[in-house]
Protein backbone atom coordinates (compact mmCIF):
# COMPACT_ATOMS: atom_id res chain seq x y z
CA UNK A 1 0.00 0.00 0.00
CA UNK A 2 1.25 3.28 -0.77
CA UNK A 3 1.18 6.09 1.81
CA UNK A 4 -0.16 9.48 1.03
CA UNK A 5 1.02 12.62 2.73
CA UNK A 6 -1.54 15.36 3.26
CA UNK A 7 -0.24 18.87 3.19
CA UNK A 8 -2.26 21.75 4.65
CA UNK A 9 -2.35 25.14 3.09
CA UNK A 10 -0.72 28.00 5.00
CA UNK A 11 -3.16 30.01 7.28
CA UNK A 12 -3.76 33.57 6.33
CA UNK A 13 -3.64 36.29 9.17
CA UNK A 14 -6.09 39.16 9.08
CA UNK A 15 -4.86 42.60 10.12
CA UNK A 16 -6.17 43.96 13.56
CA UNK A 17 -8.82 46.57 13.11
CA UNK A 18 -8.63 49.57 15.54
CA UNK A 19 -11.92 50.86 16.90
CA UNK A 20 -13.03 54.01 15.25
CA UNK A 21 -11.92 57.11 17.21
CA UNK A 22 -14.54 59.63 18.16
CA UNK A 23 -13.93 62.99 16.68
CA UNK A 24 -12.75 65.62 19.26
CA UNK A 25 -15.40 68.15 20.15
CA UNK A 26 -14.28 71.64 19.42
CA UNK A 27 -15.62 74.46 21.63
CA UNK A 28 -16.73 77.39 19.68
CA UNK A 29 -16.97 80.98 20.87
CA UNK A 30 -20.70 80.62 21.29
CA UNK A 31 -20.22 77.72 23.71
CA UNK A 32 -17.71 79.68 25.81
CA UNK A 33 -20.01 82.69 26.02
CA UNK A 34 -22.96 80.49 26.94
CA UNK A 35 -21.08 78.82 29.83
CA UNK A 36 -19.81 82.21 31.06
CA UNK A 37 -23.31 83.65 31.04
CA UNK A 38 -24.64 80.64 32.95
CA UNK A 39 -21.94 81.00 35.66
CA UNK A 40 -22.47 84.76 35.90
CA UNK A 41 -26.21 84.35 36.24
CA UNK A 42 -25.72 81.83 39.05
CA UNK A 43 -23.42 84.26 40.88
CA UNK A 44 -25.93 87.10 40.51
CA UNK A 45 -28.65 84.88 41.93
CA UNK A 46 -26.45 84.07 44.95
CA UNK A 47 -25.67 87.77 45.50
CA UNK A 48 -29.36 88.68 45.30
CA UNK A 49 -30.15 86.03 47.90
CA UNK A 50 -27.51 87.46 50.24
CA UNK A 51 -28.88 91.00 49.78
CA UNK A 52 -32.34 89.72 50.59
CA UNK A 53 -31.06 88.16 53.84
CA UNK A 54 -29.32 91.43 54.80
CA UNK A 55 -32.52 93.38 54.14
CA UNK A 56 -34.47 90.99 56.35
CA UNK A 57 -31.95 91.48 59.18
CA UNK A 58 -32.17 95.27 58.83
CA UNK A 59 -35.95 95.14 58.95
CA UNK A 60 -35.80 93.09 62.15
CA UNK A 61 -33.35 95.55 63.72
CA UNK A 62 -35.52 98.52 62.78
CA UNK A 63 -38.57 96.77 64.17
CA UNK A 64 -36.78 96.20 67.51
CA UNK A 65 -35.46 99.80 67.67
CA UNK A 66 -38.83 101.39 66.96
CA UNK A 67 -40.29 100.62 70.46
CA UNK A 68 -37.19 102.16 72.05
CA UNK A 69 -37.67 105.32 69.97
CA UNK A 70 -41.27 105.50 71.06
CA UNK A 71 -40.31 105.16 74.74
CA UNK A 72 -37.62 107.85 74.47
CA UNK A 73 -40.10 110.15 72.77
CA UNK A 74 -42.64 109.57 75.52
CA UNK A 75 -40.06 110.31 78.23
CA UNK A 76 -38.95 113.51 76.49
CA UNK A 77 -42.57 114.60 76.07
CA UNK A 78 -43.32 113.87 79.73
CA UNK A 79 -40.28 115.85 80.91
CA UNK A 80 -41.20 118.82 78.73
CA UNK A 81 -44.80 118.83 79.95
CA UNK A 82 -43.83 118.43 83.64
CA UNK A 83 -43.94 121.79 85.50
CA UNK A 84 -40.70 122.95 87.13
CA UNK A 85 -39.89 122.15 90.77
CA UNK A 86 -42.09 119.05 90.78
CA UNK A 87 -41.28 115.40 91.22
CA UNK A 88 -41.59 113.12 88.15
CA UNK A 89 -44.17 110.83 89.71
CA UNK A 90 -47.86 110.16 89.37
CA UNK A 91 -49.80 111.11 92.48
CA UNK A 92 -53.15 109.54 93.19
CA UNK A 93 -55.82 111.02 95.38
CA UNK A 94 -56.58 109.19 98.59
CA UNK A 95 -59.96 107.54 98.08
CA UNK A 96 -60.61 107.36 101.82
CA UNK A 97 -59.67 111.01 102.32
CA UNK A 98 -59.23 111.66 106.05
CA UNK A 99 -58.93 108.84 108.54
CA UNK A 100 -61.68 109.30 111.11
CA UNK A 101 -61.74 105.90 112.81
CA UNK A 102 -58.91 103.73 114.12
CA UNK A 103 -59.58 100.02 114.72
CA UNK A 104 -57.57 98.43 117.52
CA UNK A 105 -56.51 94.81 117.72
CA UNK A 106 -59.31 94.12 120.17
CA UNK A 107 -61.83 95.31 117.58
CA UNK A 108 -62.66 98.54 119.38
CA UNK A 109 -63.00 101.58 117.18
CA UNK A 110 -61.57 104.91 118.33
CA UNK A 111 -62.34 108.17 116.63
CA UNK A 112 -59.26 110.08 115.64
CA UNK A 113 -59.13 113.80 116.27
CA UNK A 114 -57.74 115.93 113.53
CA UNK A 115 -54.92 118.04 114.93
CA UNK A 116 -54.91 121.64 113.95
CA UNK A 117 -51.93 122.60 111.86
CA UNK A 118 -49.76 125.44 113.03
CA UNK A 119 -49.43 126.70 109.46
CA UNK A 120 -52.09 128.45 107.41
CA UNK A 121 -52.22 128.60 103.65
CA UNK A 122 -52.49 131.93 101.93
CA UNK A 123 -52.83 131.95 98.15
CA UNK A 124 -51.48 128.41 97.97
CA UNK A 125 -48.36 129.25 100.06
CA UNK A 126 -47.87 127.74 103.52
CA UNK A 127 -47.19 130.40 106.15
CA UNK A 128 -45.75 129.27 109.48
CA UNK A 129 -47.38 130.95 112.44
CA UNK A 130 -45.14 131.81 115.36
CA UNK A 131 -46.47 130.51 118.69
CA UNK A 132 -47.85 133.19 120.93
CA UNK A 133 -45.90 133.78 124.15
CA UNK A 134 -47.55 132.88 127.41
CA UNK A 135 -48.53 135.42 130.03
CA UNK A 136 -45.60 134.52 132.28
CA UNK A 137 -43.14 135.11 129.45
CA UNK A 138 -44.73 138.48 128.66
CA UNK A 139 -44.49 139.54 132.31
CA UNK A 140 -40.84 138.45 132.47
CA UNK A 141 -40.01 140.49 129.38
CA UNK A 142 -41.73 143.54 130.83
CA UNK A 143 -39.80 143.22 134.10
CA UNK A 144 -36.49 143.05 132.22
CA UNK A 145 -37.41 146.10 130.18
CA UNK A 146 -38.35 147.99 133.33
CA UNK A 147 -35.12 147.08 135.08
CA UNK A 148 -33.10 147.99 131.97
CA UNK A 149 -30.68 145.12 132.52
CA UNK A 150 -30.42 141.73 130.89
CA UNK A 151 -28.86 138.73 132.51
CA UNK A 152 -26.16 137.12 130.38
CA UNK A 153 -26.12 133.35 130.36
CA UNK A 154 -22.62 131.94 130.76
CA UNK A 155 -21.95 128.85 128.64
CA UNK A 156 -21.08 125.65 130.40
CA UNK A 157 -17.35 124.99 130.33
CA UNK A 158 -16.27 121.35 130.01
CA UNK A 159 -14.43 119.87 132.95
CA UNK A 160 -11.30 119.01 130.99
CA UNK A 161 -10.82 122.71 130.21
CA UNK A 162 -10.97 123.61 133.89
CA UNK A 163 -8.07 121.33 134.74
CA UNK A 164 -4.71 122.94 135.32
CA UNK A 165 -2.31 122.71 132.44
CA UNK A 166 1.18 121.36 133.13
CA UNK A 167 3.85 123.94 133.74
CA UNK A 168 5.96 124.71 130.71
CA UNK A 169 9.58 123.77 131.19
CA UNK A 170 12.51 125.81 130.00
CA UNK A 171 14.25 125.04 126.74
CA UNK A 172 16.99 122.49 127.46
CA UNK A 173 19.05 123.96 124.66
CA UNK A 174 21.21 122.20 122.13
CA UNK A 175 23.62 119.33 122.69
CA UNK A 176 27.07 120.92 122.94
CA UNK A 177 30.22 118.98 123.70
CA UNK A 178 33.73 120.30 124.38
CA UNK A 179 36.51 119.10 122.12
CA UNK A 180 40.17 119.68 121.40
CA UNK A 181 41.13 120.32 117.79
CA UNK A 182 44.50 120.88 116.24
CA UNK A 183 47.39 121.75 118.52
CA UNK A 184 45.58 121.94 121.84
CA UNK A 185 42.89 124.41 120.69
CA UNK A 186 39.83 123.89 122.85
CA UNK A 187 36.50 124.60 121.20
CA UNK A 188 32.84 123.68 121.57
CA UNK A 189 30.95 121.75 118.93
CA UNK A 190 27.25 121.36 118.23
CA UNK A 191 26.71 117.60 118.05
CA UNK A 192 23.89 115.56 116.53
CA UNK A 193 22.32 118.54 114.80
CA UNK A 194 20.80 116.49 112.00
CA UNK A 195 23.35 117.69 109.47
CA UNK A 196 25.08 115.11 107.33
CA UNK A 197 28.37 117.04 107.21
CA UNK A 198 30.88 118.60 109.61
CA UNK A 199 31.13 122.38 109.24
CA UNK A 200 34.00 124.70 110.20
CA UNK A 201 33.97 128.48 109.64
CA UNK A 202 36.61 129.90 107.33
CA UNK A 203 37.90 132.23 110.06
CA UNK A 204 38.62 129.29 112.37
CA UNK A 205 40.32 127.51 109.47
CA UNK A 206 42.70 130.47 109.03
CA UNK A 207 43.22 130.74 112.79
CA UNK A 208 44.25 127.10 113.06
CA UNK A 209 46.63 127.39 110.12
CA UNK A 210 45.37 124.25 108.40
CA UNK A 211 46.54 123.43 104.90
CA UNK A 212 45.74 121.04 102.06
CA UNK A 213 42.22 122.27 101.43
CA UNK A 214 40.58 120.33 98.63
CA UNK A 215 38.18 122.18 96.28
CA UNK A 216 34.67 120.83 95.91
CA UNK A 217 31.57 121.40 93.79
CA UNK A 218 29.29 120.90 96.78
CA UNK A 219 26.50 123.39 97.54
CA UNK A 220 24.88 123.71 100.97
CA UNK A 221 21.37 124.93 101.75
CA UNK A 222 21.17 126.67 105.12
CA UNK A 223 18.19 126.87 107.48
CA UNK A 224 17.04 130.16 105.90
CA UNK A 225 17.04 128.31 102.52
CA UNK A 226 19.97 130.31 101.23
CA UNK A 227 22.50 128.46 99.09
CA UNK A 228 26.19 128.62 100.01
CA UNK A 229 29.19 127.25 98.17
CA UNK A 230 31.96 125.93 100.45
CA UNK A 231 35.54 127.07 100.14
CA UNK A 232 36.70 123.47 100.18
CA UNK A 233 37.09 120.34 102.28
CA UNK A 234 39.82 119.57 104.83
CA UNK A 235 40.26 115.86 105.44
CA UNK A 236 41.42 113.89 108.48
CA UNK A 237 41.49 116.66 111.06
CA UNK A 238 42.13 115.08 114.46
CA UNK A 239 39.44 115.94 117.00
CA UNK A 240 39.76 114.71 120.59
CA UNK A 241 36.54 114.25 122.55
CA UNK A 242 37.20 113.17 126.12
CA UNK A 243 39.55 110.18 125.71
CA UNK A 244 38.81 109.50 122.04
CA UNK A 245 40.63 110.91 119.04
CA UNK A 246 38.60 110.86 115.82
CA UNK A 247 39.72 111.94 112.32
CA UNK A 248 37.04 114.23 110.91
CA UNK A 249 36.52 115.74 107.44
CA UNK A 250 35.40 119.39 107.72
CA UNK A 251 33.60 121.45 105.10
CA UNK A 252 35.01 124.98 105.21
CA UNK A 253 32.22 127.52 104.90
CA UNK A 254 32.69 131.28 104.75
CA UNK A 255 29.98 132.35 107.21
CA UNK A 256 29.82 134.32 110.41
CA UNK A 257 29.97 131.41 112.81
CA UNK A 258 28.95 131.40 116.43
CA UNK A 259 31.79 132.65 118.59
CA UNK A 260 30.93 130.33 121.47
CA UNK A 261 30.10 127.24 119.37
CA UNK A 262 31.98 127.52 116.07
CA UNK A 263 31.97 123.85 115.02
CA UNK A 264 29.14 121.61 113.86
CA UNK A 265 29.63 117.86 114.10
CA UNK A 266 26.94 116.21 111.99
Amino acid sequence: MGSTTATSAPATTRPLQQPPQKPEKKFTTEDVLASFMINTEAKFVNINNQFAEVNNVLRNVQASIQPLKNQVGQLARANSERPPDSLPSNTENNLREHLNVVTLRSGKQVEARAEESSSTKHNGVAIQENPKPSESEVEGIKEKQDEGTLKLLTPRIPEYKLRKLPKKLTDPGSFIIPCVIGEGMQEKALADSGASINVMPYKLFLKMGLEDIRPTRMTIQLADRSIKKPCGVVEDVLVRIDKFIIPVDFVILDVDGDVKVPLILG
